[in-house]
């Protein structure tokens, strides 16, 4: 099985998404985007279906 990718700037913001995706057996990897850079020029990786999911609180 595939993973999903969630894309977030704050531990806090995604710790319900986290526990959900958990309580679903669902694997998942957290990108931590505070001072990163998300290099779109790249194909994104296999993900669960082709969906990366983003954290916002804003």
């Amino acid at each position: 099985m595939t993973k999903a990718f969630v894309i977030h700037e704050n531990d806090s913001w995604v710790e319900p998404l986290k526990l959900a995706l958990e309580e679903e057996n669902i694997p998942y990897e957290l990108w931590h985007l505070d001072h990163g850079i998300l290099d779109i020029s790249q194909a994104p990786p296999q993900g669960v279906g082709r969906e990366i999911l983003v954290c916002r609180s804003s």
